[in-house]
């Protein structure tokens, strides 16, 4: 839809009235539209590195203290299916063939999000788990 009147001679309702938000207020001369002015070059440019643990907490300092707070997580090394009569039949000494892992393949579990997947270690005769690749958390 064309009009012949003047983008100026028309009507803005409550005109006279204060922005309900600063960023609906006009801008600081009259006409000019401040999106269309050349951009300051300082503002261009990326702000001194820092670590992202301390990124993160000058965005969300309300966060902080979560970052804290303990996870539950699993460890994983398969999973394979049986019947119900199959595993009624199950005794000491059974063993049970998991297809599809790699003896010592593991991986850890937040619930049923994975976090990691490592190798099972022997760390000072107790269990443990050697990362090898983490999972991306985006």
């Amino acid at each position: 839809m064309t009009s012949d009147t003047p983008a100026a001679d028309l009507e803005m309702p409550y005109a006279d009235e204060a922005p309900a938000h600063p960023q609906d207020a006009p801008a600081s001369e009259p006409g000019v539209d401040e999106s269309l002015q050349a951009p300051d070059p300082e503002d261009e440019l990326d702000p001194p590195a820092q670590p992202q643990a301390e990124a993160d907490e000058d965005r969300h300092p309300s966060l902080q203290p979560l970052s804290r707070l303990p996870l539950a997580l699993t460890l994983r090394c398969g999973s394979l299916r049986l019947s119900l009569e199959q595993l009624q039949r199950l005794d000491s000494g059974a063993v049970l063939e998991v297809q599809g892992v790699t003896p010592g393949q593991a991986w850890l579990y937040n619930g049923e999000q994975p976090v990691a997947e490592g190798e099972l270690v022997d760390v000072g005769g107790r269990l443990g788990l050697q990362i090898t690749r983490m999972a991306s958390l985006t």
